[in-house]
């Protein structure tokens, strides 16, 4: 199979991750950083270390039965990358599995990638874009790659286990085998997960389904590529600090979000991490109190988004804050574990309408007068905290990629207005016993500064396409363009067309082997799209 060509077109920055039109992404893209990780997993189906570094993301869209509770279905997942690989695990919590051979793999309970690897939006005739789908166990898989209906002969290794109440898939893809010569931090490819369940094994049916990515209908087997979301390549390797401690990688944020208790669209490259450890009222569904949360850094601050799902959010000045719905965050910023005499540790704590606040800083029982912005806000079935912490006011200078800090965060609900009392509890932390206001450092868990800023990517619906690919003797731009210019893979340029119309045709004959097209949108925008001409 080919390799991808490295070449250097002077002047034109060309790159071998293609680009497309780049906009800024509306809140209903699908994107995510995938760290990369400090080891290779193993693809057998079980959860190694290497993955603990990784906060799982929840799949975005459920299509088919979104009456099924998330005990009945969920799914969320985890992707990475090392050297020349991407690595995908998807967890999936389900009631009841049904495996049989004698049903279409779609009909039975499955996951399912897609990857278009240079982003260059094609249809499944290019051969850097594919998908794969495993069933539970793992006994059949399917797929399409180089627009071959099978699953793909090298390239893409899966396996599934079952596990209590549900089972987990993994994917290992090595991009050598699909025309790209190695990742790197900072590339952006296409990809989608889809799952689908089988309650009935009496009956070939798909009762429900979930996709990732907003933009996807279902039919991504189909018509993929212009549904999938897009993942961010990190580049720096998490620090998995114990097997047993909460840990998670921080981003580096583009931009700094606005303090304000709504989520801007800066916070969607970086995927939810769910609460691990409920310590009062277990018993409490996920519909009634859940809790999950982002963090991200940019220049000296570090940023934390909490989203709280509560039926029944209590804010009362007359009972203690920790006795009213609150968010509170602890961090040792430079990890080194003492008491609240440390002038580079704190809390802080914030009620869901952000009347009321308390804190221990520098052995102070009040709130940090500098140093940290908290605001909670109202939404549909609970309310969001956002916090931002300027580490300059903790003795720190500044952050820096790769610093690992102290973090934990804890959440209280109180369910009865006239009552003052915590009905329910989460901490991140699983080593948290709930006294971390008291003896909070021996308890906290670990956060990895990533060194890398997220990329926020999206296609427009109107983004510029150039197709078909591969092509004879004709391609089209899906777009007008005021200019049009075609290279070789030498890095010359072999033709330029102006003032072309969306969809015209324009002649490639004579052409053979790989050529790089550039569009120059009216608005100056560029799209640079390899091609192979047959």
């Amino acid at each position: 199979m080919k390799k991808r060509l490295l070449f250097s077109i002077l002047g034109l920055g060309l790159a071998l991750t293609l680009s497309t039109n780049n906009v800024n992404a509306a809140e209903t893209d699908s994107t995510l950083v995938a760290p990369a990780l400090s080891a290779e997993p193993v693809i057998d189906g079980t959860i190694d270390a290497a993955w603990d570094a990784i906060p799982y993301s929840q799949m975005h869209n459920k299509l088919l039965d979104a009456s099924t509770s998330e005990a009945d279905y969920s799914v969320k997942f985890k992707v990475g990358w090392k050297g020349a690989k991407i690595f995908v695990l998807i967890d999936v919590t389900d009631n009841k599995i049904v495996i049989s051979p004698d049903y279409a793999l779609y009909k039975q309970d499955y996951t399912m990638i897609f990857m278009d690897l240079i982003k260059d939006l094609p249809n499944y005739s290019d051969e850097n874009s594919f998908y794969y789908r495993t069933n539970a166990d793992g006994s059949m898989v399917d797929g399409r790659y180089f627009n071959n209906w099978s699953a793909p002969e090298e390239g893409v290794v899966s396996a599934s286990k079952a596990r209590t109440g549900g089972f987990v898939t993994e994917y290992s893809v090595d991009v050598t085998k699909f025309t790209l010569t190695g990742l790197k931090g900072g590339e952006v490819i296409g990809f989608d997960i889809e799952t689908g369940d089988n309650d009935d094994p009496a009956v070939a049916q798909r009762s429900s389904q979930y996709v990732w990515s907003t933009s996807s209908t279902g039919n991504d087997w189909a018509s993929p590529i212009g549904e999938v979301g897009y993942i961010t390549l990190g580049a720096g390797a998490p620090i998995i600090v114990a097997e047993t401690d909460s840990t998670m990688m921080a981003p580096g944020l583009s931009a700094a979000p606005v303090i304000d208790g709504t989520i801007d669209a800066v916070w969607n490259a970086i995927p939810y991490t769910e609460m691990h450890n409920k310590l009062t009222d277990g018993s409490v569904s996920e519909a009634d109190y859940s809790v999950k949360f982002k963090m991200g850094w940019k220049d000296t601050n570090i940023f934390v988004l909490v989203d709280v799902t509560d039926n029944k959010v209590v804010i009362n000045p007359s009972f203690a804050i920790y006795k009213q719905d609150y968010t509170m965050i602890y961090m040792d910023l430079i990890k080194d574990l003492p008491d609240y005499s440390d002038e580079n540790s704190f809390w802080y704590r914030i009620n869901a309408d952000a009347s009321m606040v308390d804190g221990r800083y520098f052995n102070n029982w009040s709130p940090p007068e500098e140093g940290v912005t908290a605001v909670s806000k109202a939404k549909a079935g609970g309310f969001i905290a956002e916090y931002a912490v300027d580490v300059t006011k903790f003795t720190l200078n500044s952050l820096s990629p790769g610093q690992v800090i102290g973090f934990n965060l804890e959440t209280g609900d109180n369910d009865d207005a006239a009552v003052a009392q915590r009905t329910s509890q989460y901490v991140w932390s699983k080593t948290s016993t709930g006294n971390d206001w008291a003896t909070p450092l021996g308890e906290v868990g670990y956060v990895t500064l990533g060194d890398m800023k997220t990329a926020i990517k999206s296609i427009s619906s109107d983004a510029t396409r150039i197709y078909p690919n591969p092509a004879n003797s004709v391609i089209h731009v899906s777009t007008f363009s005021s200019k049009v210019e075609i290279y070789n893979i030498a890095g010359s340029k072999v033709r330029t067309i102006t003032n072309i119309s969306a969809n015209a045709p324009i002649s490639i004959d004579g052409f053979r082997g790989i050529y790089f097209v550039k569009a120059t949108a009216e608005n100056g925008a560029v799209t640079t799209q390899k091609l192979i001409v047959q």
